[in-house]
């Protein structure tokens, strides 16, 4: 493995502050809590990565294609080599269920997804859903977003009657 360059090494622990077993990402992060970093690899191309999967390619080298970078600790914004092992798509899922972070078999139908108010994420209800399609075209989607503290995107897609169509 060819070194990466200064810059990226010292500004990636410019967002780390170290404790007595993680070290946490400090700066921006990605869904479910990952530190976001980009960098350049050795060939030069920009990479928009995870800074755990950084953080072992400084201190352990590269990762194989295809390959995950999985957590001991189970905290997302380590970035500690230490607490980080490398695993296959399978071994994720596993490591998923052994912590119990994987979504409950309930959350599924027979053969159905549930969906509205049932789902374990809403933070909406049918009564809301039906507020959202009165309020437009009175108000703009992204206002309506706001209003709801909603993305543009999911405001446009329940007042098209694209998402929660089963509330009438």
């Amino acid at each position: 493995m060819e070194k990466l360059k200064a810059p990226f090494v010292e500004r990636f622990w410019e967002k780390v502050q170290k404790t007595d077993s993680c070290w946490m990402w400090t700066a921006s992060k990605r869904y479910k809590g990952y530190g976001a970093f980009i960098w350049k690899d050795k060939d030069g191309r920009i990479i928009q990565g995870r800074a755990h999967r950084f953080s072992w390619t400084i201190h352990k080298g590269d990762i194989p294609e295809g390959i995950f970078v999985l957590h001991h600790c189970d905290q997302p914004a380590c970035v500690n080599p230490e607490h980080l092992f490398l695993g296959t798509n399978q071994d994720n899922v596993n490591d998923k269920m052994k912590k119990g972070r994987h979504v409950k078999a309930e959350t599924y139908g027979p053969g159905k997804y549930k969906r509205g108010k049932d789902h374990h994420r809403t933070k909406l209800t049918s009564d809301t859903i039906l507020r959202i399609r009165n309020d437009y075209p009175s108000l703009s989607f992204s206002r309506i977003a706001k209003k709801y503290s909603i993305s543009i995107s999911h405001a446009y897609a329940i007042v098209k009657r694209k998402a929660w169509k089963h509330v009438k």
